[in-house]
């Protein structure tokens, strides 16, 4: 896994590069080897059984590649998602606050402030680092004390602190939600398969004969451009927080930011 997550934090040019340039020297090196230890008469003998077998394995390749698209862009959707109603109801909280006197008000939005900041400065980085604890952090914890301590003098006031109190626990479940999936939505044993089952793609080809060597190379560097581009979107989809194209704290950011335009 650690040779996934050093993948992962390179920028996304190099880990394509490196996955798609690998695997071609791999092939052409492979193809050459066994050329010269085998007559093409000899390899020629395998196309028949050996092809059926590609045939089958292909479609196998193919669907389990599927499946693993399917599930991380799902994850990674349900992710941004998470995010974008977390900075929601911190607006919501945001606009509740003017039910209450002024004072109360700035302390909110205070409150809220600095959870936004401490989401950008504390939780980003070891989300990115893939090190967060799911514990809850203190700027949350005041904000919760902080609606448990008002003074509610009228009714309107009342509904305002319990619906503020519930939105509170739906911001934690977010955030916790959001550093578990910071850790990869893929486990080992999916990654097992996925580079193994790339490794036999890459393989099988050489126990293959064609009349036209560059032309069997060429489909090869296609198949191989193919999985690799693949794999590559599996592989930055996982970790949506992780490397230079990871997810940015920008909505946080902009939150923070029209709260300290308001004051507070």
């Amino acid at each position: 896994m650690a040779v996934i997550l050093w993948f992962n934090d390179l920028p996304l040019w190099q880990t394509g590069f490196l996955i798609a340039g690998g695997a071609m020297l791999i092939s052409i090196v492979g193809t050459a080897v066994s050329r010269s230890f085998f007559a093409e008469q000899q390899l020629n003998l395998n196309n028949v059984v050996g092809g059926f077998q590609y045939m089958f394995l292909s479609q196998v390749f193919a669907g389990f590649i599927g499946f693993l698209l399917f599930g991380v862009y799902e994850r990674f959707d349900r992710v941004r998602s998470d995010i974008v109603t977390e900075v929601s109801v911190l607006t919501t909280l945001d606009r509740l606050a003017v039910v209450f006197p002024e004072r109360t008000q700035g302390q909110i939005r205070t409150s809220l402030r600095d959870y936004a900041r401490t989401v950008i400065d504390l939780d980003w980085p070891q989300m990115q680092s893939r090190s967060g604890t799911i514990s809850t952090v203190a700027a949350l914890d005041d904000l919760e004390y902080l609606f448990g301590s008002i003074e509610t003098t009228s009714k309107k006031q009342r509904e305002v602190v319990k619906l503020s109190r519930e939105l509170v626990t739906s911001v934690r479940n977010d955030r916790s939600s959001r550093l578990f999936r910071s850790y990869g939505t893929l486990l080992a044993p999916l990654w097992t398969v996925a580079i193994l089952a790339m490794a036999v793609a890459i393989v099988l080809p050489w126990v293959f004969g064609t009349p036209n060597v560059n032309a069997d190379l060429g489909m090869s560097m296609l198949t191989i451009v193919m999985m690799a581009a693949i794999v590559l979107v599996v592989l930055k989809l996982s970790y949506p927080f992780g490397g230079a194209s990871g997810l940015p704290p920008d909505l946080f950011a902009e939150f923070a930011g029209r709260s300290g335009a308001r004051g507070g």
